[in-house]
């Protein structure tokens, strides 16, 4: 089992970094899977002053035009298997949660 340490950075700076297990890998395709409650890093921009009203979507868009946001450890919230394309800029995110969030079906 490979496991892999998914790094996204925008405009030069780190904007998240999610431990992940490959599922499957080949040339021009790989799956990673991520469980609930993985250890990741992500870009947050709680607490920016003037962001306060703002939605959860709002304070990202905010966080990726002006740069203004910071690094955290948190966990992920859902179960979620990445598909990934050689050469895409973009990926495929499938998540979920069941009964114990970690699984569909709760096994």
């Amino acid at each position: 089992m490979e496991q892999v340490a998914v790094v996204e950075v925008w405009r030069g700076r780190l904007w998240s970094a999610v431990p992940q297990v490959v599922v499957e890998k080949s040339a021009n395709r790989w799956v990673t899977y991520a469980p609930a409650g993985a250890l990741g890093v992500f870009a947050s921009s709680r607490g920016v002053a003037g962001r306060e009203g703002l939605s959860r979507a709002e304070r990202k868009l905010a966080a990726m035009e002006t740069l203004v946001y910071k690094a955290v450890e948190a966990p992920t919230d859902l179960a979620t298997l990445t598909f990934r394309t050689r050469g895409a800029w973009s990926s495929i995110n499938l998540g979920w949660s069941g009964p114990d969030r970690s699984s569909p079906g709760g096994t």
